[in-house]
């Protein structure tokens, strides 16, 4: 393990020790970038259908809104997927109780059911002593889909840094290595969820990383 993927686990800890499910690494939707560690705090109940009828086929039933029929052809706009991998998916939606499909009528169309939103909070921390103007610019590509962002060092951070991230409402937390412990400098501005699909895709993706070794909790 490098040294910064060894701060990164220290860090998923950090929040995972608060309740969060976290996981390091992480891809973010419809870009190269990777997040250092994201943490999402679950709706339990959410969890429970998860499961009992398996995971949520994100990527596609984010743009299913909360009711009313949707036409298949939108769902294949959207996410820029064919006909039929669409088709397949949705099918295989229906068949675990996510969502009802009527293919009656001259377009197909599905509506949702049980696919809800799945967590309180959607946090990204970074390890800030690496790549920190790129984590800054991968931020202003990825905006509305964190509710809060972090920057965790192990060291005091110089008055312009902060200055700066404080600017964009960032928090600062401060790692002291020698004693394993953390100390919130400045806590992030939580800000709303502008970005549906990707807050759902990586919301999603994180779950699906914690919840089959994390069942009994769940249940």
């Amino acid at each position: 393990m490098t040294q910064s993927d060894a701060y990164k686990t220290v860090i998923s800890a950090f929040f995972n020790g608060r309740g969060y499910f976290t996981t390091i690494n992480q891809k973010l939707f419809g870009t190269e970038h990777r997040a250092d560690v994201v943490a999402v705090l679950p709706i339990f109940r959410e969890l429970q259908w998860r499961t009992q009828i398996g995971y949520a086929p994100c990527g596609i039933l984010q743009y299913l809104p909360a009711d009313g029929w949707v036409d298949v052809d939108y769902i294949v706009e959207k996410t820029g997927y064919d006909l039929a991998f669409v088709g397949r998916i949705l099918e295989e939606a229906e068949e675990r109780g996510w969502i009802e499909l009527d293919l009656t009528g001259e377009n197909p169309r599905c509506r949702n059911i049980k696919y809800h939103n799945s967590v309180r909070e959607c946090i990204c921390a970074f390890y800030g002593v690496e790549d920190f103007q790129k984590k800054l610019d991968m931020l202003e590509d990825y905006k509305g889909v964190f509710t809060q962002v972090y920057f965790i060092f192990p060291y005091p951070v110089d008055d312009e840094t902060t200055q700066l991230l404080v600017s964009k409402g960032y928090g600062i937390i401060r790692y002291y290595e020698n004693r394993g412990s953390f100390l919130e400098m400045i806590p992030a501005d939580k800000e709303d969820v502008e970005d549906w699909p990707r807050y759902s895709v990586m919301a999603e993706n994180v779950l699906f990383d914690n919840m089959w070794f994390r069942k009994d909790e769940i249940i």
